[in-house]
């Protein structure tokens, strides 16, 4: 072959930008096709054009160099890149726009985990159950956790650091059992329109608002075990199925939780309910299971997406140590292409024997329009100036530079002598003092670092066990498990011990103001009832935080009407 050749060749790596000579190595996997073309190219000098995978030019290669590896069918050149300047990509306008928008904003991320109790009274697991939860739900960044088996009475909500938990149990007169939760991000939970609505102690169901004026239901369920009579199995999914019927037929509809159910393979008799890639045999709860999904035309997202194995199984039974399938995402079939991935996350761990389900969906909660206000400027732990005589030294230091550094104009009004000296302390207390502490802080926050050292070790421990099986693997875990509860308890009794003598103290001393106050800061998490109402015929509950308000207003307004009101025994 004579003469210069042009040609384009793709590098899988060695590409750079620079403005001068570059020397650079790249190896290409060919098919049997071009191999002609291979040796015709061999040891021939020649140049081309490099271009990445978006074909955008990156430069001319000169004076290149092939060399041919025949029995693997490997390409390798060596070339001199004289790199050119990259420009920059045009503005999107339109829908390319829009488009790039919409794959910007964050996919909704969903969960399922049966953590077998939330109850902090339990000997066999560490303290604040509630507060571990939202540690692990943040570490794998799930927007709202559909929990089982919380063993909470009655209905109600508490407020951990990331996350509000709303419960739906027993009476509390009645042994503890089932209990079912949402955990839902912070972020989303202070722009609910309606709170979550309990329905038994099995089923709790949650409306979101979507973009483009879509809704979403999300039901949170926990089915009856293989032990339990047909009685209740059946009392169980004649519930949920008139939940379902209630529910628009326009709105997305995921169903998460425990079904303790084994729907096995055979998508023949279930097509387009199990997707490719089921595994194993089905059982009576599995049937039943599959009985309901066919009535509604659900699709068991689980089966749809193939993975391995430590990816697919949810539970591992105590006594046979077989891997099973029980937790589960379902969808409308209409709707599986919203659903992105569908997998076990194993690294998730809360003293319980299940792993915890993972759902990706495309889908985007409606933003809260809220009206602007004025940008208030950021808070400081003016706190620290009284206890810490160091910091208040380098604080009056600071901010006495800063005054002198002020230069105002004699006839500057009284108005802006105040601005600037305003303007001068906000900005030496921002440079200053630290962010305040959070309100009303218990022992779990204040040994947040040893905490989450604990836990990581716990984590190495878990991962190792799962990972190799090995007895001497297990008894590490053991006691990293024992180590955690053994420190949390620990770290609660001094914490209370300290507060309490700190109280003690300020009664003593006869400061009433800062009794009261540390009185306030020795709350934990802040916990609350639920209060959804009837309306005042009777007939309708109102779980619309709007429609709650004005029924507050009718019955505040109408002080004889309070034998009307109508409230829901929690």
């Amino acid at each position: 072959m004579t003469g210069t050749r042009e040609s384009t060749h793709f590098f899988r790596r060695g590409v750079g930008i620079g403005s001068e000579e570059q020397l650079f190595t790249a190896d290409c996997m060919i098919s049997s096709r071009t191999l002609s073309s291979v040796i015709s190219l061999n040891s021939v000098k020649t140049t081309g054009t490099i271009i990445d995978k978006s074909n955008r030019k990156l430069g001319v290669a000169t004076r290149v160099q092939v060399f041919t590896d025949f029995p693997n069918l490997t390409v390798k050149v060596v070339c001199e890149l004289i790199c050119e300047p990259r420009s920059a990509d045009p503005p999107a306008c339109g829908r390319k726009q829009q488009k790039k928008e919409n794959e910007r904003r964050k996919k909704l991320t969903l969960g399922s985990w049966n953590v077998r109790t939330l109850l902090d009274n339990s000997t066999k697991r560490p303290e604040r159950q509630t507060a571990l939860v939202a540690l692990e739900l943040g570490r794998y960044n799930i927007d709202i956790c559909c929990l089982q088996e919380t063993r909470f009475s009655g209905q109600g909500q508490i407020c951990e650091k990331g996350y509000t938990f709303y419960w739906s149990g027993r009476d509390p007169n009645v042994r503890r059992e089932a209990g079912v939760a949402f955990a839902i991000s912070n972020n989303i939970a202070k722009d609910l329109v309606s709170l979550p609505q309990a329905i038994s102690d099995r089923l709790i169901k949650l409306r979101l608002p979507l973009s483009q004026d879509r809704y979403m239901t999300i039901i949170c369920c926990y089915a009856p075990t293989m032990s339990h009579t047909d009685e209740s199995k059946e009392i169980f999914y004649e519930a949920l199925r008139a939940s379902v019927r209630k529910i628009p037929h326009e709105d997305k509809l995921m169903v998460l939780g425990d079904l303790n159910a084994r729907v096995g393979s055979d998508i023949a008799t279930w097509p387009c309910i199990l997707g490719n890639h089921g595994r194993g045999a089905c059982n009576s709860n599995g049937e039943l299971l599959l009985s309901f999904c066919a009535e509604n035309q659900m699709a068991v997202t689980n089966t749809y997406f193939q993975m391995p194995d430590k990816w697919y199984y949810s539970w591992q039974h105590p006594r046979s140590k077989r891997f099973h399938l029980l937790d589960y995402v379902l969808t409308r079939q209409r709707d599986i292409c919203d659903i992105t991935s569908t997998r076990v996350m194993r690294g998730a761990d809360c003293s319980t024997d299940h792993f915890l389900v993972r759902t990706i969906c495309k889908l985007h909660i409606k933003p809260m329009r809220r009206k602007t206000k004025p940008k208030l400027p950021k808070k400081a732990n003016v706190r620290s100036l009284i206890d810490n005589l160091e910091t208040r030294a380098k604080f009056q230091e600071a901010l006495t530079v800063k005054l002198d550094a002020l230069r105002l104009p004699k006839e500057a009004t009284i108005n802006e002598q105040w601005q600037s000296l305003s303007k001068a302390t906000q900005e030496v207390m921002g440079e200053q003092l630290s962010p305040p502490l959070r309100r009303n802080a218990d022992w779990f926050d204040e040994n947040n670092e040893p905490i989450q050292a604990l836990l990581h070790e716990r984590t190495v421990a878990r991962d190792e066990m799962l990972r190799t099986g090995l007895r001497s693997k297990s008894r590490k875990f053991k006691e990293c498990k024992s180590n955690v509860q053994r420190s949390l308890r620990q770290m609660r009794d001094e914490w209370w011990n300290k507060k309490a003598e700190a109280v003690q103290e300020l009664a003593e001393s006869g400061n009433s103001q800062a009794f009261f106050t540390a009185l306030k800061e020795v709350y934990g998490p802040r916990h609350s009832i639920a209060s959804p109402l009837l309306n005042s015929s009777g007939t309708t509950l109102l779980t619309d935080k709007d429609d709650i308000k004005i029924r507050w207003q009718e019955h505040l307004t109408d002080p004889l009407a309070l034998h009307q009101m109508s409230w829901i025994t929690l």
